[in-house]
């Protein structure tokens, strides 16, 4: 399940019920998971072109951010607390065995680079919190490839996206890779070794 259309930061600050919209979306994506399945969710903190922090999903999915969420930091206090709360809320809800707390972080590096130290200190924080609390659940983020392949994107310092992936990996059980060969210089070809 991978929600990318915002979440509700005003409710998830202050611990309070979901509307009838985000209650509905999720009690229907756990009615289409078959029994026995594995259960992987994925939920944005970055809104989906990757230039700062996820919309809101409130009455409806994808709405402006409102003050002070439209200026607030990645790094601030409110924000690690409704996004914390917001994952346990998420977990409980569908018992994953597979939970990612961030999609192609590293785009947020090549889109809004001044953002990502803010970030950066997110993403260790919500790992690290989520780990003590869920520690059977492997929790994980997603690189967009074609940011850490050099030859196909133009605008990409391409070291400083590995670099920066690396200081990541020990803040994740699984290192996933978001793939878009049609969209790339490699297409459907076979993606380099290295």
């Amino acid at each position: 399940h991978s929600i990318d259309e915002g979440l509700p930061w005003v409710q998830a600050l202050g611990n309070t019920a979901y509307s009838a919209h985000v209650m509905d979306d999720w009690n229907y994506r756990k009615s289409k998971t078959p029994a026995g399945h594995k259960i992987f969710i994925q939920q944005a903190c970055i809104d989906f072109y990757r230039t700062g922090l996820a919309l809101i999903k409130d009455t409806s999915d994808s709405q402006p951010l409102t003050a002070p969420w439209d200026t607030i930091r990645f790094n601030h206090p409110n924000v690690k607390v409704a996004y914390l709360n917001h994952c346990k809320r998420m977990i409980d809800f569908f018992n994953p065995h597979y939970f990612s707390f961030s999609l192609e972080a590293n785009m947020l590096l090549t889109n809004a680079p001044a953002k990502w130290s803010d970030y950066k200190e997110l993403h260790q924080y919500m790992y690290q919190q989520l780990k003590l609390l869920y520690p059977s659940v492997k929790i994980l983020f997603s690189f967009q490839a074609s940011y850490l392949l050099p030859g196909h994107l133009g605008n990409v310092d391409y070291a400083m996206q590995q670099s920066e992936a690396a200081l990541l990996l020990p803040y994740s059980d699984v290192f996933g890779i978001s793939v878009y060969p049609y969209a790339t210089a490699f297409f459907t070809d076979t993606i380099p070794a290295n």
